[in-house]
């Protein structure tokens, strides 16, 4: 009956860390500020865009990548 009671809580308290590892990868992509020289860098590559269509750009990236958590591949928590 201790074995079966020590399993269920194990089991709820790695759901629990689950729950906030994902929470927090979550936090991390939603406040990632992309470096300066990889926006300089994309500039250089694509100087017709405009400021904003760059900053939709990054968001997209932002966002593919909040929907991309796989994790078997890359280690992470699905969001």
């Amino acid at each position: 009956m201790n074995h079966v009671i020590l399993f269920i809580a194990i089991v709820i308290l790695l759901a629990l860390y689950g729950a906030s590892v994902r929470v927090s990868r979550r936090a991390h992509i939603t406040n990632y500020a992309f470096p300066d020289g990889v926006r300089s860098k994309f500039r250089e590559v694509h100087p017709r865009l405009t400021r904003n269509e760059e900053h939709q750009v990054f968001e997209g990236l932002r966002q593919w990548k909040g929907r991309n958590f796989n994790p078997i591949t890359q280690g992470e928590g699905r969001g």
